[in-house]
């Protein structure tokens, strides 16, 4: 198209609308080219860890053009091919679900990671396909564990998702509980709020012993940091408290903050004082909750 490279720029995309699935589509004159499909152009795309990616783009008639990434549902084929697939799509049900997608995070380094189905199949007024899990709370918290894994997550309710579709399911004359998207749009706005593409998560150790060290950032849940001063664990409701380790930071003060994965609100708490085993309580004890610790400059 003689405009390759300006359009490349102009496509560079920081990949964190993770919740949807978008063409990038533009116009362009096709009768000025003798055949379009033969137009070589294309978009970066950048995800986590800032890695980037080149991925051609295609003519689609009627003077648009279309850069589209391409992944393939079967996990067994993308382990083999990986370079034909421009991002991984696993789909793992296991109950140990947020150390395998550690591994699978880092196997595929070079490249997005979705769990595109984690057996979480949210309920609705019709079974349809169940998988292992239904329950709402348990359905997030697996998304959750995907997410702080550094593998983006997916959503399923049971009834928009195959062959019975609820299309109105808020309407007032229902009497089941409607689906709960508000709790993804917590989850993608506190991502927003923490440009996710900036966390990388932490590799724990086997052992929790020593208190020699900050490696672990924390003696349970699952922790991310973006390397500025900035950590976040979330933690599972079964732990009663947490103790961070954690470096020192120059002010030798943190700012502590609690984030409610169900109501979306946040709970900011006094600093505290930097110590290597800084116990933490979250105001919603013995439920699923995200602990922020933040330098204090």
């Amino acid at each position: 198209m003689g405009r390759s490279r300006t359009l490349a720029k102009s496509l560079y995309l920081h990949l964190n609308e993770k919740w949807q699935v978008n063409d990038i589509t533009f116009k362009g004159k096709s009768h000025r080219h003798a055949n379009p499909f033969q137009v070589v152009f294309g978009a970066i795309y950048t995800g986590p860890d800032r890695q980037s990616q080149t991925v051609p783009g295609f003519f689609n008639g009627n003077d648009e053009w279309v850069s589209r990434l391409i992944t393939v549902h079967d996990y067994e084929f993308i382990s083999r091919p990986g370079e034909l697939v421009d991002f991984i799509s696993i789909q793992s049900w296991r109950s140990n679900l947020y150390s395998l997608m550690l591994q699978g995070r880092a196997f595929h380094a070079d490249k997005p990671v979705v769990n595109i189905e984690h057996g979480g199949y949210e309920k609705g007024p019709y079974r349809t396909f169940v998988g292992n899990y239904t329950n709402p709370e348990t359905c997030l918290v697996r998304t959750y564990e995907c997410v702080f894994a550094g593998v983006y997550g997916s959503y399923y309710w049971q009834n928009t998702s195959w062959n019975i579709v609820v299309y109105d399911p808020f309407a007032e004359e229902h009497d089941f509980n409607p689906p709960r998207f508000d709790y993804y749009r917590h989850l993608a706005d506190f991502f927003q709020k923490y440009d996710y593409n900036s966390f990388k998560p932490s590799i724990p150790k086997i052992t929790t012993n020593s208190r020699i060290g900050a490696d672990n950032l924390a003696t349970n849940g699952y922790a991310m940091s973006n390397g500025e001063g900035t950590y976040l664990m979330f933690i599972p409701k079964d732990s009663e408290r947490v103790n961070a380790v954690l470096p020192k930071p120059v002010s030798g003060k943190f700012k502590i903050t609690w984030f409610n994965i169900f109501t979306g609100e946040y709970e900011e708490k006094e600093s505290r004082n930097w110590s290597n085993w800084m116990e933490l309580i979250s105001p919603w004890q013995y439920q699923d909750s995200v602990l922020i610790v933040e330098e204090v400059k």
